[in-house]
């Protein structure tokens, strides 16, 4: 089976309390200089989207990469054909019922990975 095209999303990197999370949000901000956040309910996005900074632990031990595709059912179908059993009861679906966020069940070096049909 052929891959579907896939894209890096972004690197997501956990914290053990908020505190954390804040330590590491003004480093970006004001060490590195990337002014172009943008919050969500458990994290933080930065870096033209490629970092989302969680404010608590979320998934994978150290947190996780995500993987873009624009064809999220032949990406499912792709790694379910190279082994990787999917989380699908986990999943987030968009206004049409669809697929737009999973996972994939095992960690891979300590990170969760998941495919996303948003960039």
């Amino acid at each position: 089976m052929e891959a579907p095209k896939f894209e890096f999303a972004h690197l997501g990197i956990n914290a053990r309390s908020p505190e954390e999370a804040e330590k590491l949000l003004f480093f970006c901000e004001n060490v590195l200089n990337f002014k172009d956040k943008s919050e969500k309910p458990k994290s933080y996005f930065i870096a033209d989207r490629k970092m989302e900074l969680m404010k608590t632990d979320g998934r994978g031990t150290f947190g996780h990469i995500a993987i873009y595709t624009p064809d999220m059912d032949a990406g499912i179908r792709y790694l379910e054909s190279m082994g990787y059993e999917m989380d699908y009861d986990d999943v987030r679906l968009d206004e049409n019922g669809k697929i737009r966020l999973i996972y994939i069940k095992e960690e891979i070096n300590g990170l969760g990975i998941h495919l996303t049909s948003q960039k």
